[in-house]
């Protein structure tokens, strides 16, 4: 997946868990700012190890807490 679908990806799954419009997902916007709650990170968690078969730990959204560093993380251990 390349890093403008994953970018995509994660702005698709936070605009439905926040009941934001993907219009209003800056990806360089802290996480805490959409108001996501612990079941919402534990459930994008699941379905990007789904999507990408890696292991995906819930704390990586406070380690690296915009969309733009999770997905350069992402694209490093790949």
């Amino acid at each position: 997946m390349s890093n403008i679908q994953l970018t995509q990806w994660f702005i698709d799954k936070i605009a439905f868990e926040s009941g934001l419009s993907s219009n209003d997902i800056d990806t360089k916007t802290n996480f805490s700012n959409f108001n996501l709650d612990s079941l919402s990170t534990v459930t994008i968690s699941y379905d990007l190890e789904k999507e990408l078969g890696i292991d995906v730990d819930p704390t990586i959204f406070y380690e690296y807490d915009t969309i733009e560093k999770l997905v350069e993380k992402i694209q490093t251990t790949l």
